[in-house]
């Protein structure tokens, strides 16, 4: 105690020893500046001037106000200090040592923070209701499994409200039973949040029981099951689609353990067999494959199973109950456990039982039609053969007739008839030579015979060949890129003048006023030789098909000219056996133009070298 003077008045021997001062200073009208410089000295108050300190807690004294505070001592000591102004003056100061209390405190709070760290991480909250009167209390960790402030006060009503209406009355018998017999409880229940967001959690409830046996109280955890609840949801969903397409799946599907042992199929599986699904399970598979699939299985794809932990694409066969024979592509897949010998096969099969009965008619029918075209083939060089006999005695005798070579034949009209013996028969001959010459290519019986070929020369013979021809049609026949400007190319000489003769023929034959231009030259190293003219020209829908053979467009071509339709096609195929192609460009009421490419390899020569 202080005097109005701030000097000590008494004192405890506990007093000098909580705050550390030496007898000295202890004596009844002891400044209270001394005790304030003792302290100050042994820097109590921190860093700075001594005499400023002292001072300035000097007047604080003087001001004779109520105060508490704590004080901790260099030593660690925590002491509580109470001061109180005294009527007449002075003031009385009380220090206790708090220190245990303190680290207590600290203690409780560290576990407290710890419990709600444990709380939040666990998503596990607490929950206890007193029965009588009613009282909830509900940890920070429910507050937010319900979405609430937690400084929001709840009663048992709004907690209980916030339950999903189909499992509130469960819920509340569930508790009404446990409290009547003292029992624990645990159920799993939803909560609507205020914003409309539905929670799961999981409750575990134990009860206080008085002397009595009496229930007094309720208490226990509330557990934030919302993702677990969800993933269940998740995994049993997937689980269902999975089994959906499994059990719809176009593909047959089955799992066997290490013997073999059907333990899953789906219904395609036993549908394609012949069965039922429960008639195959728990079957050696082996027992339904052919014996060449058992082998397979057995020797190759097995030990590749097991190497390689998959197989793909394999074509195999498994007996259907009629007997027949179902044909698959299969495919299977190793399914292990680390460290252990057991395993699971997951197989599937596609069944190409169809697709290989139509290889096997696309065969057949191949085979039939290889055997048709060769007997074909055979057929049109035999009866060529035998035409060719009598025609050539036919053309014979009426040359020797229309020539008068023994005589005048007397009756003039005679003269004519041999005429068109003559005539016909020589266009018989032909028309079966194009047959020849069609009959050999499409049986590979033509060979090149390969020799230098000067363009030039070729166009000039073609031409003079047919000029006749085109004059007595009033036609004017042109040639661009001839002469020293026309190339030299690698090519058999009598099969190439016969597709320019082809060429020529048709554009003269299917002119009637105007003019035909052969064309010959070099593109990106490539040698052309091109035909066109102004006739009648071919409709597009049917540029294709007069470059089948044998085929003629039914309008005034076939109706006002004759022809076998074999010219295109065969000029075709003979560019194509040198390697090249045949384009026809046309345009009805304008004209056609037919262009033969040869490849690079064919070009010798870009220009013909000048005579001399």
């Amino acid at each position: 105690m202080f005097d109005r003077d701030l000097n000590l008045v008494i004192w405890n021997p506990q007093f000098a020893k909580l705050l550390g001062f030496p007898d000295e200073l202890l004596y009844e009208g002891a400044p209270l500046a001394s005790f304030f410089r003792h302290n100050a000295e042994r820097g109590e108050y921190g860093d700075g001037d001594l005499d400023a300190l002292i001072d300035e807690r000097i007047e604080l004294a003087r001001q004779h106000k109520a105060h508490r505070f704590q004080r901790v001592t260099k030593d660690g000591i925590v002491l509580d200090v109470v001061g109180n102004p005294l009527p007449s003056g002075g003031f009385v100061t009380t220090y206790t040592d708090v220190t245990e209390r303190v680290n207590l405190e600290k203690e409780l709070s560290r576990a407290k923070a710890d419990s709600e760290l444990a709380s939040r991480i666990s998503h596990t909250g607490f929950w206890r209701v007193q029965l009588d009167p009613q009282v909830l209390f509900l940890s920070p960790e429910v507050y937010r499994i319900y979405g609430l402030p937690e400084d929001q006060p709840v009663t048992l009503e709004q907690a209980i409200g916030a339950y999903h209406p189909e499992d509130k009355p469960i819920v509340e018998k569930l508790v009404s039973e446990a409290i009547r017999e003292s029992k624990p409880f645990e159920f799993e229940l939803r909560i609507i949040r205020p914003d409309g967001d539905v929670r799961y959690g999981n409750t575990r409830g134990f009860c206080e029981i008085d002397e009595a046996g009496k229930t007094t109280a309720i208490f226990g955890t509330f557990q934030d099951a919302t993702s677990r609840v969800l993933a269940e949801q998740a995994h049993k969903e997937s689980d269902r689609r999975y089994q959906q397409l499994y059990e719809t799946s176009p593909v047959m599907l089955w799992t066997c353990g290490k013997g073999y042992y059907l333990e899953a199929i789906n219904d395609r599986f036993a549908r394609k067999l012949g069965y039922e699904k429960d008639e195959l399970l728990n079957t050696d598979v082996l027992k339904l494959a052919t014996e060449p699939t058992k082998k397979l299985v057995q020797e190759v794809l097995r030990p590749k199973l097991l190497k390689d932990g998959l197989y793909e694409n394999q074509l195999a066969g498994f007996v259907h109950r009629n007997g027949s024979v179902v044909e698959v592509e299969m495919s299977a897949y190793l399914e292990s456990e680390p460290g252990s010998d057991e395993f699971r096969v997951l197989a599937s099969a596609v069944d190409v039982s169809s697709r290989f009965e139509a290889e096997r008619r696309l065969r057949r029918a191949l085979e039939e039609a290889e055997l048709a075209n060769r007997t074909k083939s055979q057929f049109l060089a035999n009866i060529s053969h035998e035409l060719r006999t009598p025609l050539n005695s036919i053309i014979g005798f009426s040359q020797f007739m229309s020539q008068e070579l023994l005589g005048p034949l007397g009756n003039p009209q005679y003269l004519e008839y041999s005429q068109d013996i003559l005539y016909s028969g020589e266009h018989l001959l032909n028309l079966i030579n194009d047959i020849l010459d069609i009959t050999k290519i499409e049986a590979g019986e033509t060979q090149i015979d390969e020799e230098r070929v000067v363009i030039a020369d070729l166009i000039e013979s073609c031409l003079r060949m047919v000029r006749q021809r085109a004059r007595a049609k009033g036609l004017v026949l042109r040639i661009e890129g001839g002469g020293e400007k026309a190339p030299v190319i690698l090519a058999d000489e009598r099969l190439f003048k016969q597709i320019l003769l082809n060429l020529l023929t048709n554009a003269i034959k299917f002119t009637s006023e105007g003019e035909i231009t052969v064309r010959t030259g070099v593109e990106e190293n490539s040698p052309f030789i091109e035909v066109s003219d102004t006739g009648i020209g071919i409709a597009e829908v049917d540029q294709e098909a007069v470059l089948l053979p044998f085929v003629q467009i039914a309008d005034a071509m076939t109706r006002n000219h004759e022809g076998s339709g074999l010219g295109l096609p065969l000029s075709k195929s003979l560019a194509e056996l040198h390697g090249g192609h045949l384009k026809l460009t046309s345009v009805v009421g304008e004209g056609t133009v037919v262009r033969i490419n040869l490849p690079g390899t064919r070009l010798l020569s870009k220009h013909t070298a000048p005579a001399g």
